[in-house]
């Protein structure tokens, strides 16, 4: 599982090679990859499991023969991009067990995952998040994540793979941890190509003018592919039907373009550079901005489109928000111009009601996720507004808050500043916080960067604790003194208290746990963690905690 771009499909590419060549896996007797993008194109036929098979690879025409169905046959299906599947899987309708009955690919593909056809077969399934809720729970015995780059390290090991200039690296690497919001997206392998390209062209033609921005970036490199820019030139009429398949299909969440998608947007396949039967823009982040240069050719608010990336379920429209608000200033569309006539947009009514999205002022009030509410922050930085991050860190650095309460989205938003600033907090009061027990929720994810953190007299519960944990284990943590006084915990938080202690990289020196219920079981558990030789806690307060009979 894991997002556009990510590299699930690499991953399982690379774990079919390793098999052909005998590295891995060799208790498996076949692999079979099937992209469900190709099983799109059957919509209706029937076909036996052979039959399938032999449609998908038509040079294997001895598969009986090779024993793939036999008892003792070993083989591993891996089926890709379940989110490209048009058609959503059923696993309420009848499943089919013999390889020789005839169905549409859909019942094919339940009764793999169910097991109901061939019971002995592996079946690996990849998928954006959004999509993988369809199979139910009971049918998944693993589930894991491909993250991308997650360490700085390995975000510039790519960079220095890709450059061979050893000083043009170090400027590249240098600009893009200036700019947080894109170092932050450079964990997507797609992105750090699509950074690479745009800053070696603009170091190569000395350009001052970096670019600061999601909406930046993606707009200098349409600028930077020479193919695209003669394309820009020389069809413009071309360009504007692109984006308009861009825009139809991202609104009814396709990412794979069919023939008759191309007839939708009077696309003539001839100029298409791919003579396929299935069409894709080369990442989801691509058709995204398209689909935000169109929509700015009609006459439809900016407001509107807010509202409806909010209202989006699987925050699939999340990115063409940032696209579009960011190609609504006028200095981002001057590359563009006149190729495209830009409808006139109105850009500061739509930060003030992005802005009361974020307060909770609005009628969604206190429902907005993380997610959203960190995408709404990110477009304002889209749209050069940075009066939200001032006001909050304003809120941070006062003594008195006039009884103001912090709403979810304001906590999300404060949370993703603290994560993202190079600045180290020295203490974090959160008792100068007014805020929900929610709201602190929120917060506990970038809480891990300051030294001293006082969250006493809140109802953080071991859910809470747990939360908080995530960012003690981070390499990053700087984290000295933890106050968790009067918090209502209970075991649980012992538990998550022992792994951090035991960690090589835990900077905890000072801990208080008073107030709560621990119980002897929780003691016993911290215990475990302050035995360990990593463990660097120097003062640990546990005063009143229940049934306290023994000592550590």
């Amino acid at each position: 599982m894991g997002i556009a771009g990510i590299g699930k499909t690499v991953s399982v590419q690379k774990f079919a090679l390793d098999w052909a060549e005998g590295k891995s896996n060799t208790d498996i007797d076949f692999v079979f990859i099937i992209a469900f993008r190709e099983l799109n194109l059957l919509k209706d036929e029937e076909y036996d499991l052979p039959g399938l098979l032999l449609h998908l690879y038509p040079q294997l025409e001895h598969l009986k023969e090779a024993g793939l169905f036999d008892d003792e046959c070993r083989c591993a299906f891996i089926l890709d991009g379940l989110d490209e599947l048009r058609k959503p899987l059923d696993f309420e309708q009848k499943k089919m067990s013999s390889i020789t009955e005839k169905t549409t690919v859909d019942v094919l593909v339940t009764s793999l995952i169910t097991g109901a056809l061939l019971e002995s077969a592996l079946v690996w399934v990849t998928s954006r998040p959004a999509a993988a809720d369809q199979i139910p729970p009971d049918y998944i015995h693993r589930k894991t994540e491909v993250r991308g780059f997650i360490t700085d390290q390995q975000k510039e090991e790519y960079f220095r793979k890709r450059i061979q200039d050893e000083e043009q690296t170090n400027t590249i690497i240098s600009h893009i941890k200036k700019v947080k919001t894109l170092y932050i997206m450079c964990y997507i392998p797609v992105f750090c190509w699509i950074t690479y390209t745009v800053l070696q062209e603009l170091i190569k033609n000395k350009v001052k003018e970096i670019p600061k921005t999601l909406t930046q970036m993606y707009k200098y490199d349409n600028n930077c592919q020479k193919d695209t820019r003669n394309l820009l030139e020389s069809n413009r009429t071309e360009l504007l039907k692109l984006a308009e398949l861009a825009f139809k299909q991202l609104m009814k969440g396709n990412v794979m373009f069919y023939e008759e998608d191309l007839r939708e947007s009077r696309i003539d396949e001839e100029c298409v550079l791919y003579q396929s039967k299935v069409y894709c823009f080369v990442h989801l982040s691509f058709q995204e901005f398209l689909a935000a240069v169109y929509n700015l050719t009609l006459d439809e608010l900016l407001m509107g489109a807010v509202d409806e990336a909010i209202d989006s379920q699987n925050g699939h429209l999340d990115l063409f928000l940032r696209f579009l608000l960011g190609l609504s200033l006028q200095t981002n569309q001057r590359l563009l111009q006149g190729l495209l006539t830009f409808k006139h947009k109105s850009t500061e009514e739509t930060k003030e009601h992005i802005k009361k999205h974020i307060q909770g002022q609005d009628l969604y009030d206190h429902s907005l996720s993380t997610e959203i509410s960190i995408n709404l922050f990110l477009c304002l930085t889209e749209m050069n507004d940075q009066s939200l991050s001032t006001e909050l860190q304003e809120y941070l650095n006062s003594e008195k808050h006039s009884g103001q309460e912090l709403s979810l989205g304001q906590c999300s938003a404060l949370a993703y500043m603290l994560l993202t600033s190079d600045e180290v907090l020295e203490e974090l009061d959160c008792k100068k916080i007014n805020t929900s027990s929610e709201g602190y929720s929120r917060l506990i994810p970038a809480l891990s960067i300051c030294h001293k953190l006082d969250l006493s007299n809140n109802d953080l519960q071991d859910s809470g604790v747990e939360l908080l944990s995530a960012g003690l284990k981070s390499s990053h943590c700087k984290l000295q003194t933890l106050r968790l006084a009067s918090c209502n915990l209970g075991v649980r938080t012992c538990e998550s208290l022992k792994s951090v202690l035991k960690l090589e990289n835990s900077s905890l020196k000072e801990l208080d746990l008073s107030s709560n219920n621990l119980q002897d079981s929780g003691v016993e558990l911290l215990s475990v963690g302050l035995k360990s030789s990593h463990c660097k806690l120097q003062i640990l307060r546990l005063v009143f905690y229940s049934k306290q009979t023994k000592r550590l």
